[in-house]
């Protein structure tokens, strides 16, 4: 799917009328964009609008429930944080999300563990709030409750380089003598949108293709 086409879809999902609270897992191998789409649609200010509370909370494999809570509860505003419980922060979080209409992001989970003790710190409020959960296991996504994912897939031969070409030349044509290059690149990136974007990190301050660039 390509970049536009997956906001598009995470946006209609974010903003549909169904009001009861919606777990939407983005689900791809590393690499392939989950944590962007979800950064770049967090970000967005049509959802900036929908929305009363936001927060952002990394798990990842090495995870501290109670970290996750305190992660969350100082985006929400409450930084007066002590020695609590992990269920005490948890209530602390629930109360102050229900009646209210919230999106959280739950980027990078690696175990189903780890929703099962939070997710009931997440009120349904019935008013079409939303948790996001990236990961890369299609197999925990499909055990989150109520959920329809959004799979993240390789990119092929053409859309790699369309992506570099997009990237670097935006609505210019790529000069002829870079279109070589530039495809053996988008090859090796190997279909991973990520890929492409460090590469260009570290290609972009080259001085000589700098230069290249400059004169297009």
């Amino acid at each position: 799917m390509a970049a536009d086409d997956a906001k598009l879809q995470m946006m209609d999902k974010l903003t549909s009328d169904r009001l009861g609270l919606q777990i939407i897992p983005i689900v791809g191998m590393g690499g392939t964009g989950k944590t962007t789409l979800a950064r770049n649609t967090y970000q967005d200010s049509l959802i900036k609008d929908h929305f009363d509370i936001f927060a952002w909370a990394t798990i990842s494999q090495e995870y501290s429930i109670r970290e996750i809570f305190i992660e969350v509860l100082r985006q929400v505003n409450i930084s007066e944080v002590g020695q609590e419980s992990e269920d005490e922060l948890g209530l602390r979080l629930y109360k102050h999300l229900f009646g209210t209409k919230y999106l959280i992001i739950m980027d990078d989970m690696w175990d189903i563990d780890a929703w099962d003790r939070v997710k009931k710190y997440f009120p349904d409020n019935d008013n079409g709030s939303r948790v996001v959960v990236t990961t890369r296991l299609s197999n925990l996504a499909s055990e989150l409750p109520g959920s329809s994912s959004i799979e993240m897939e390789l990119l092929d031969e053409a859309a790699s380089w369309d992506l570099l070409s997009k990237t670097v030349f935006g609505e210019k044509r790529c000069p002829l003598e870079l279109v070589k290059i530039g495809k053996e690149i988008g090859r090796s990136c190997k279909g991973l949108p990520l890929s492409i974007s460090l590469w260009l990190e570290d290609f972009w301050p080259s001085p000589n293709i700098q230069g290249n660039f400059g004169n297009t």
